[in-house]
């Protein structure tokens, strides 16, 4: 058998106990993912019927900004319990200015001396990828563990958050051990959140638009029709060492949705590749489940 073959057979098997209805496609999901020679995990499930394709799901790797999704579940859910107001205005220093992918904070307040409610930092986090946003939310919420300790109170084993951004962006993935989740796990927080399992109605319809106005590149809607309706969040690693992507997506014709989960780490050369193979997965497992 040879080397690419050994390797199917290594993720089918693998993810043989989630993988149903997208049998049909996991060897071509994987031959896409294989070819770009960087660890990968993913995971695509349609959310009405439960079935799903995992090549890798398993495996946890860096989430990059993909993390501020979760973050704000996190935010949301303290706000639900009454330990947290959206409305709370928070003032900021230039102390609290974070370089990487500059948002609107550090773009239009490099000096601070402004301030912003909760909200607003939210939408910045999510919509922006604002790193300055997130390390403000972060530490209304208790810091970096508190989050990953109101996530396992919800059931999310995987999804770690372990440091603030500005950490992040000074030490970049630390062996790939330090705020990770698997594909699985993301598409599971993704179909909770869908499904209103975790979040109140006002509250999911809220975060989804922050979503779908998010200004970070969409590899996943990369490679769908355009004017399909999804809900993302993608993350990139200093140095190119991760590139990551998840979405809701929403089918045509009534065909249900897609909860998508796509993580690439490693020494990622071509940066423009790894964002169309992403798209091209999501592609391949949005017409198969127009089939359906």
């Amino acid at each position: 058998m040879c080397k690419f073959g050994i390797l199917i057979f290594l993720v089918l098997s693998a993810s043989s106990s989630l993988a149903t209805v997208f049998d049909g496609v996991s060897a071509n999901i994987i031959e896409e993912a294989s070819n770009l020679g960087a660890e990968f995990s993913i995971s695509i499930k349609h959310l009405e019927t439960d079935e799903m394709v995992s090549p890798n799901g398993h495996k946890r790797l860096p989430m990059a900004s993909v993390y501020k999704f979760p973050i704000a579940v996190a935010l949301l859910k303290q706000v639900e319990k009454g330990k947290a107001l959206l409305d709370k205005k928070v003032l900021i220093t230039k102390d609290d200015i974070r370089g990487g992918y500059k948002g609107p904070i550090a773009k239009n307040h490099p000096e601070g001396g402004v301030e912003f409610d909760l909200r607003k930092l939210m939408e910045f986090m999510v919509s922006n990828s604002d790193n300055s946003a997130t390390d403000l939310v972060l530490k209304e919420l208790g810091g970096p563990r508190k989050v990953t300790k109101i996530l396992r109170a919800m059931g999310l084993k995987e999804i770690s958050v372990d440091r603030f951004e500005e950490s992040l962006i000074k030490n970049g993935n630390i062996n790939g051990e330090l705020d990770t989740s698997s594909a699985d796990e993301l598409v599971k927080l993704l179909a909770r959140f869908h499904s209103g399992k975790i979040l109140s109605s006002s509250n999911t319809a809220m975060l989804k638009k922050l979503m779908s106005n998010a200004t970070t590149p969409g590899h996943i809607a990369r490679g769908l029709p355009k004017g399909i309706e999804q809900f993302h969040k993608s993350g990139w690693c200093s140095g190119s060492k991760c590139i990551n992507d998840v979405a809701l997506v929403k089918l045509p014709d009534d065909k249900g949705h897609l909860a998508i989960a796509i993580l690439f780490s490693g020494d990622i050369k071509d940066t423009r590749s790894v964002s169309e193979t992403i798209g091209k997965i999501a592609r391949i497992a949005f017409d198969e489940a127009l089939k359906r």
